[in-house]
This record gives C-alpha cells, structure tokens and sequence, in this order.
C-alpha cells in the first residue's frame, strides 16, 4: 500500500484543503502502512488544526479593581455616623448586610443608591461609617453630595 498526502493553503482567507490518497500494493506491507498512515493522519490533524484563522484578540482592558480607597472617604455629617443616625436621617435601609469586619448599609428613593460601610474605629465600640458609593439606579456613577440630598428630601 502506498500513499500520498498533499497540503494546500487557499488565498487570503488560509482556507485549508487536504488530500490523503491509499492504494493497495501488497499485504506484506500492510503493518508498516498501518503505521504510516496512522502517522500521517496525526500531522494532517496537527497542520489542520492551525489553518482557523487568527484567534479573536480583546483589544479592551479588564475594568480595574477598586479598593475600598478608590472611593474615598465618606463627605461630612455621614462620616463618623453610626447606623442608628443613619438610619434617622435616610429611614430603613434597603439592605443591610454584616459581615464579620463590616456593615453595609443601602438606602434607595427610586433615583440614586447610597452604600454605606461602617467600620468599628478605635474611637467607638459600635461600627461607624468610614466611606459612602453612591450611584443611580441603573448602575451609573452619581455625585455623592447630590444622592444624600435627594436622599434626606424623601
């Protein structure tokens, strides 16, 4: 048995076409064909495989991670407050989750979201607010002083 192999790239588009043409000779030579051909069908797939084209490449940076610092410090008359004055001031928090170093509370009106983060300082035993994000309700990026007035006003 004998055989032939050919590898053609086509144009631009790197379209691959690959030909494997057999015939028989003798049984003789059957085993150590076999042998070839399994080899040969192994580098076919091997050329094969890298005729798809370039990879798609994301030419976009992953977004950056924010550190608790990216978003300051809380403005003055929330800063230092604890959850008790805060919720005097904007009534029952939409959320408020505890964690084992953190509380965070979320006040919402229908217009913006205020997160607040209280801390246990070393002033106070009770956790008090060390920044504040705010943001609109569709998730984009708000003025601070703008969201806790529209926020008291309710």
């Amino acid at each position: 048995m004998t055989g032939n192999i050919s590898f053609r790239l086509n144009g631009p588009s790197r379209r691959c076409n690959a030909r494997l043409t057999l015939r028989a000779v003798s049984r003789k030579e059957s085993a150590m064909m076999d042998f070839r051909i399994a080899a040969a069908t192994f580098s076919l797939t091997l050329l094969l495989s890298g005729c798809g084209g370039p990879a798609a490449v994301s030419s976009a940076p992953p977004p950056p991670m924010r550190s608790a610092a990216y978003y300051g410090s809380a403005p003055e008359g929330i800063a230092g407050t604890d959850a008790r004055q805060l919720i005097a001031m904007f009534g029952q928090p939409r959320l408020d989750v505890r964690e084992r170093t953190v509380r965070k509370l979320q006040f919402t009106n229908g217009r913006c979201v205020l997160d607040a983060y209280l801390y246990i300082t070393g002033k106070k035993k009770e956790p008090v607010v060390t920044h504040i994000d705010t943001r609109l309700t569709n998730g984009n990026d708000t003025d601070a002083a703008a969201c806790i007035q529209s926020l008291r006003a309710n």
